[in-house]
């Protein structure tokens, strides 16, 4: 596929090998446990924002910082967040088109001035 127009290529790949890991079995199904627990257990929540969520959103808000967004914590909660929903609710993940015109839309949101 032709590089996305526009979108940092690093962050795009990112997110699509993301995307691509949420839906790979058997790490689906694992994960799917493991936010079932998350939403039921304060110890397991505290050490999977702690060992796991923190160092993962640290290392995408790096690469969103390297393109050039202000805010990159909150640029990068609005870039996973669809992942996550489509994953968690399992409706498909975005196509190549739509997750580029979402890196875009996000990124038009967080440019500085």
């Amino acid at each position: 596929m032709p590089e996305p127009a526009g979108s940092y290529p690093e962050l795009f790949e990112a997110l699509k090998a993301t995307s691509a890991e949420l839906a790979s079995e058997p790490r689906a199904s694992l994960l799917r446990m493991l936010a079932a627990a998350v939403q039921s257990d304060e110890v397991i929540a505290r050490q999977f924002h702690t060992a796991l969520l923190q160092r993962q959103q640290q290392q995408f808000a790096r690469v969103v910082a390297a393109d050039g967004l202000d805010k990159p914590e909150r640029a990068t909660e609005l870039l996973l967040a669809p992942l996550l929903y489509r994953w968690f609710l399992r409706l498909p993940p975005l196509t190549d088109g739509e997750l580029a015109d979402h890196v875009e839309s996000v990124r038009r949101l967080h440019r500085p001035d």
